[in-house]
Order: structure tokens, then sequence, then C-alpha cells
């Protein structure tokens, strides 16, 4: 694991794209800039903000399996399958 000492960030590129451009990944201490390659455009996200938001979205699957396995398991009772 790289450590991320203040003030020096990493640069990656990864084997993503989006529009036929690889995207570019700095990390920084408390950030992560997003970019495609060739183009100057950045976005900026914190990576606290980007672990919240994908726990989220984990969170929200969950509750969508847990939910549909409970319709199936009531419409399996309504049958009289159990």
């Amino acid at each position: 694991m790289t450590l991320l000492i203040s003030g020096k960030k990493v640069a990656r590129i990864t084997s993503a794209f989006h529009k036929g451009r690889n995207i570019v990944i700095e990390v920084n201490p408390t950030t992560l800039v997003l970019r495609l390659k060739g183009k100057r455009q950045r976005l900026t996200l914190g990576i606290v903000e980007a672990y919240e938001h994908a726990a989220k979205i984990e969170a929200a699957a969950l509750l969508k399996a847990r939910k549909e396995a409970r319709k199936a398991r009531l419409q399996a009772r309504r049958r009289g399958d159990l």
C-alpha cells in the first residue's frame, strides 16, 4: 500500500475508459482528483465523501436484496410452498 505523506500526490492511469479516454486518478492525502487523459478539467472528491457514497450504494443494494428475498418468501407462503 502507498503511504501518502503530507503534500505528496500519486497519479495513476486507470484501465477504465470514459468517452474513449483513460481515466487518470491523483490520490492526495485527503482528496481524489479525477480527469480524462489528455484533458485539463479536473473533478475533486474528498476521500471521506467517496467512502460514504460507496457505503450508501452498498447499503441500498443490501436493502434491495433483503426486500426481494422477503417478497419471495411471502409469495411462497401465499402459494403454500412452505
